[in-house]
């Protein structure tokens, strides 16, 4: 299949040309692989949050609340990178008003992959530094007023950055972000960049004087793996990517987008290093095959 539309950048110059969305050539390619690995990533992550939402009483609220959060923001950024990356390429004169929802969305979903971490970093620094306010029922409230804060920070963000600080070409649905909205997002990213470490530093410091038992250590050890790739993502788009503006097929620009994909695809199957996870996949495929198997004789009896 091949969908052609006109897309343009504006660098110096606005350059206007053919853009082929699934095209025979790299970009097209590249789109494609996109698309698998998006399917992927949303299937994959409903799965983990049916495992986890079933096996609760094994991760604990706090941690099940904070984990399924996690997860519905991902499937919902994997769901809206196809509709900022594609959509908006695939169906061309879209209105503005569907652009703006779509890249603000886009930009909120995507600001939560990052954010979200904190919850889950903060549920074990607690958990290490004072066990005793880990299980009083105010820490739960605490989280979930903090989940929620997050949710409506990236929400606002999102907002006043693309409503106050962004302009809209008519023959295009691409939203362009002044120069002072960059900034404060680049200061943004490097300050949260900052904060990721400290976590990772922390988590790092659990994980070596920590004497819990072997499950606790790889629930720790995968966060800590997880925000790293995170931290690594974040530096590729916020610094290496600025560079890349404008220039879709360069060499570099390539490889930059591919390795995007690649731990984008990468990401949530990061989670299976998580003993705790995999014993949840585990009860639920368990318990879907022993279902399975209480009907078989039922079918044999109709079938007699």
């Amino acid at each position: 299949m091949e969908v052609v539309t006109n897309y343009s950048y504006e660098y110096e110059l606005e350059h206007e040309y053919e853009y082929r969305v699934f095209g025979n050539d790299a970009t097209g390619w590249l789109n494609i692989v996109l698309c698998i690995s998006i399917i992927i990533v949303v299937l994959f992550d409903l799965f983990l949050m049916v495992a986890i939402f079933l096996d609760r009483k094994s991760h604990g609220k706090r941690r099940s609340l904070s984990l399924l959060n996690y997860l519905l923001n991902y499937a919902l950024d994997a769901v809206f990178a196809y509709f900022q990356s594609l959509h908006i390429f695939i169906v061309q004169d879209l209105p503005k008003s569907h652009c703006l929802f779509i890249v603000i969305l886009s930009y909120a979903f995507n600001d939560g992959v990052k954010y979200f971490l904190i919850p889950l970093c903060c549920e074990f620094i607690v958990k290490y530094f004072s066990p005793s306010r880990y299980e009083n029922q105010i820490f739960l409230i605490i989280q979930s007023v903090l989940i929620g804060t997050l949710w409506v920070f990236i929400s606002i963000k999102a907002l006043v950055m693309f409503l106050a600080f962004s302009y809209h070409r008519s023959n295009s649905c691409y939203i362009h972000l002044d120069s002072s909205a960059i900034q404060a997002q680049f200061i943004m990213g490097i300050l949260l960049m900052i904060a990721m470490l400290v976590f990772v530093g922390l988590l790092i410091y659990i994980a070596i004087k920590s004497k819990e038992e072997e499950m606790m250590k790889s629930q720790v050890k995968t966060l800590i793996i997880i925000t790293a790739v995170i931290i690594t993502l974040f530096f590729l788009n916020y610094v290496i990517g600025a560079g890349f503006v404008g220039l879709t097929y360069t060499t570099l620009a390539i490889i930059y987008r591919v390795t995007n994909i690649a731990i984008f695809l990468l990401l949530p199957f990061l989670w299976l290093f998580d003993t705790t996870i995999r014993q949840s996949i585990r009860n639920l495929c368990s318990r879907n095959y022993a279902k399975s198997k209480d009907h078989r004789p039922h079918e044999l009896t109709e079938i007699n």
